[in-house]
């Protein structure tokens, strides 16, 4: 073989003994529960952050809340309030299209910093779409999972065919 040949046959049985080609039989049907089980997690989480972001907006009611946005982001935010049901001020959903320009171009950093955290609290609040027990199960599962296929931690099997190798 050429050294190409060579490469790629490496390449290629890395990532099958990656996905557990070479486990005993009981190792792969375990893999195959902790991967199907992370894919139903992984989908819920990501409802959950989806769901909790439709309901969640800031509310502005002092126009100069808008100073450094275009006349489009004043009137989406406008627009946004009256779907709302509080129309003649201006609202920020929790959604990237609205939230990013808002973080970016807004000059009131008061507001920005309640946009943020509206951003990044999305599914840390108690409730129904709360994922902390979500991204709990993950993190348990992601370790058997590397244990499985013989590393320390997540972050060892994660990282062992990338360019950093380790998490050291």
């Amino acid at each position: 073989l050429s050294s190409e040949q060579h490469r790629l046959l490496d390449v290629l049985r890395t990532r099958m003994q990656r996905r557990g080609a070479g486990l005993p039989q009981e190792a792969k049907a375990r893999l195959a529960e902790i991967n199907a089980r992370l894919a139903a997690l992984s989908s819920q989480y990501n409802q959950n952050l989806i769901h909790e972001a439709g309901s969640q907006a800031v509310f502005i009611e002092d126009e100069s809340g808008l100073d450094g946005l275009p006349s489009a982001l004043r009137q989406a935010a406008a627009t946004a309030a009256t779907e709302r049901g509080r129309p003649g001020i201006w609202a920020i959903p929790n959604a990237r299209g609205s939230v990013w320009p808002f973080l970016t171009l807004a000059t009131r950093r008061d507001l920005r910093e309640q946009v943020w955290h509206m951003w990044t609290d999305r599914g840390d609040n108690a409730g129904p779409h709360d994922n902390k027990p979500i991204a709990a199960e993950m993190l348990q599962l992601r370790g058997e999972l590397a244990r499985l296929m013989g590393c320390p931690s997540y972050a060892h099997f994660a990282l062992a065919d990338r360019m950093a190798r380790t998490p050291e």
